[in-house]
């Protein structure tokens, strides 16, 4: 008889996990390795979006900075008019509120 026919076909073939194994590692290895190209260029791409933003906050800083909010004389008038028409009203509501 034939030495092959006698043997189990479901027994264990070391070589074939061996081969089996050095693929599956080559193919880690290569997926590792597109892995890390990715993260270095997301880390790159997050570099340049931190420089932009402060480059923006800068800018943003410098506008906001030259800002000037003042009253005009005229402007103070009108408000020192209504001082008293204030004055009246919150006595009105003290005496109708209560």
């Amino acid at each position: 008889m034939d030495e092959n026919s006698n043997q189990n076909p479901s027994k264990f073939d070391p070589i074939a996990v061996v081969d089996d194994l050095k693929k599956a590692t080559t193919a880690l290895q290569k997926e590792t390795q597109n892995l890390n190209s990715g993260i270095s260029g997301i880390d790159e791409k997050l570099k340049i979006a931190e420089l932009l933003i402060d480059h923006k906050l800068k800018i943003l800083t410098e506008s906001i900075s030259d800002i000037q909010i003042g009253v005009s004389p005229e402007d103070l008038k009108k408000l020192e008019a209504y001082k008293d028409y204030f004055k009246h009203y919150k006595l009105s509501c003290i005496f109708l509120c209560s």
